[in-house]
Protein backbone atom coordinates (compact mmCIF):
# COMPACT_ATOMS: atom_id res chain seq x y z
CA UNK A 1 0.00 0.00 0.00
CA UNK A 2 1.35 3.33 -0.78
CA UNK A 3 1.66 5.73 2.04
CA UNK A 4 0.97 9.21 0.67
CA UNK A 5 0.98 11.43 3.86
CA UNK A 6 2.97 11.10 7.16
CA UNK A 7 -0.12 11.63 9.05
CA UNK A 8 -1.27 7.67 8.35
CA UNK A 9 -0.72 5.83 11.17
CA UNK A 10 -3.15 2.24 10.74
CA UNK A 11 -6.07 1.24 9.51
CA UNK A 12 -9.17 0.06 11.57
CA UNK A 13 -12.46 -2.33 10.85
CA UNK A 14 -14.57 -0.38 13.41
CA UNK A 15 -14.58 3.18 15.03
CA UNK A 16 -14.24 1.91 18.56
CA UNK A 17 -11.29 0.43 18.93
CA UNK A 18 -8.29 -0.44 21.80
CA UNK A 19 -5.80 1.29 19.30
CA UNK A 20 -7.29 3.92 18.80
CA UNK A 21 -8.07 4.78 22.47
CA UNK A 22 -4.28 4.19 22.98
CA UNK A 23 -3.93 6.83 20.32
CA UNK A 24 -5.93 9.46 21.78
CA UNK A 25 -4.42 9.01 24.87
CA UNK A 26 -1.06 9.32 24.01
CA UNK A 27 -1.86 12.25 21.44
CA UNK A 28 -3.30 14.10 24.69
CA UNK A 29 0.21 13.67 26.52
CA UNK A 30 1.84 14.93 23.56
CA UNK A 31 -0.34 18.31 23.30
CA UNK A 32 0.04 18.96 27.09
CA UNK A 33 3.62 18.62 26.84
CA UNK A 34 3.92 21.10 23.72
CA UNK A 35 1.40 23.56 25.58
CA UNK A 36 4.20 23.79 28.93
CA UNK A 37 7.17 23.89 25.71
CA UNK A 38 4.76 27.07 24.69
CA UNK A 39 4.36 28.30 28.66
CA UNK A 40 8.14 27.90 28.42
CA UNK A 41 9.23 29.70 25.56
CA UNK A 42 6.91 31.77 24.49
CA UNK A 43 6.83 30.17 21.09
CA UNK A 44 3.18 28.51 19.46
CA UNK A 45 3.15 25.19 19.26
CA UNK A 46 0.83 22.99 16.65
CA UNK A 47 -1.38 20.59 18.67
CA UNK A 48 -2.03 17.22 17.39
CA UNK A 49 -5.42 15.12 15.97
CA UNK A 50 -6.89 12.26 15.82
CA UNK A 51 -8.65 11.83 12.71
CA UNK A 52 -10.82 8.98 11.28
CA UNK A 53 -11.60 8.36 7.80
CA UNK A 54 -14.01 6.19 6.41
CA UNK A 55 -13.89 3.87 3.70
CA UNK A 56 -16.06 2.06 1.89
CA UNK A 57 -14.04 -1.42 0.79
CA UNK A 58 -14.84 -4.16 -1.69
CA UNK A 59 -18.25 -5.00 -2.42
CA UNK A 60 -20.05 -2.21 -0.08
CA UNK A 61 -24.22 -1.55 -0.49
CA UNK A 62 -23.67 1.86 -0.20
CA UNK A 63 -20.74 2.47 -3.14
CA UNK A 64 -23.47 3.22 -5.41
CA UNK A 65 -24.65 6.22 -3.30
CA UNK A 66 -21.06 8.21 -3.58
CA UNK A 67 -20.88 7.18 -7.45
CA UNK A 68 -21.01 10.16 -10.12
CA UNK A 69 -24.93 10.84 -9.92
CA UNK A 70 -25.40 9.11 -6.32
CA UNK A 71 -26.82 10.92 -3.66
CA UNK A 72 -23.90 11.68 -1.75
CA UNK A 73 -21.88 11.98 -4.74
CA UNK A 74 -19.07 15.61 -4.30
CA UNK A 75 -17.12 17.02 -6.77
CA UNK A 76 -14.15 17.10 -4.27
CA UNK A 77 -13.72 16.39 -0.78
CA UNK A 78 -15.17 12.83 -0.39
CA UNK A 79 -16.23 11.74 2.58
CA UNK A 80 -17.36 8.46 3.75
CA UNK A 81 -20.28 8.56 6.12
CA UNK A 82 -19.28 6.81 9.34
CA UNK A 83 -22.42 4.97 9.06
CA UNK A 84 -21.77 3.44 5.65
CA UNK A 85 -17.71 2.73 6.20
CA UNK A 86 -16.32 -0.90 5.79
CA UNK A 87 -12.93 0.61 7.38
CA UNK A 88 -11.45 3.30 9.18
CA UNK A 89 -8.13 5.00 8.17
CA UNK A 90 -6.54 6.53 11.53
CA UNK A 91 -4.32 9.92 10.89
CA UNK A 92 -2.92 12.57 13.20
CA UNK A 93 -2.46 15.84 11.73
CA UNK A 94 -1.00 18.59 13.38
CA UNK A 95 -3.28 21.85 13.92
CA UNK A 96 -1.54 25.20 14.04
CA UNK A 97 -3.06 27.97 15.54
CA UNK A 98 -3.02 31.54 14.40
Amino acid sequence: MKVRTDAYRFTIPQRDNKFVEALKHEVKVENAQRRVKELVTGQSQPRLRVVLKGRLGKDNPFAPLYRRGGKLWRYSAQTIRPEHSAHFDVYVHEVYKY
